[in-house]
């Protein structure tokens, strides 16, 4: 990515950068503490933001990505890696488009 999608300059992203805002995978390594260390083998969904809207070292569309682990959940068994790593931003998209449906009484949105 080069870096001209964001006019308003809400989020700092070091750009080129690879995309991606949220993920699944297995936590593979540690960067140390007690939560970290205890996700360690773990199926996880996460948030590849950090620092107030700062996005560092690239997004989730790579084979390893960085993630805080505040920013981690366990994923059940029974819930799929593509489907858990979008436990975040399409549900919040989801909650604006009802909302802007009801706002302006339209019965769809595309």
């Amino acid at each position: 990515m080069k870096g001209m999608y964001d006019p308003f300059d809400v989020y700092k992203i070091h750009y080129p950068t690879t995309p991606g805002w949220e993920g699944a995978g297995k936590v593979v390594s540690s960067g140390g503490g007690m939560m970290a260390n205890g996700m360690v083998g773990k199926r996880v969904a996460f948030v590849r933001i950090t620092e107030a809207n700062e996005m560092k070292l690239g997004g989730c569309y790579q084979q390893f990505a960085l993630a805080d682990a505040m920013s981690c959940v366990y994923l059940p068994e029974n819930i799929p890696s593509d489907i858990g790593s979008m436990h975040f931003v399409n549900p919040l998209t989801s909650i604006g488009l009802c909302e802007e449906i009801t706002k302006n009484k339209s019965t769809a949105a595309i």
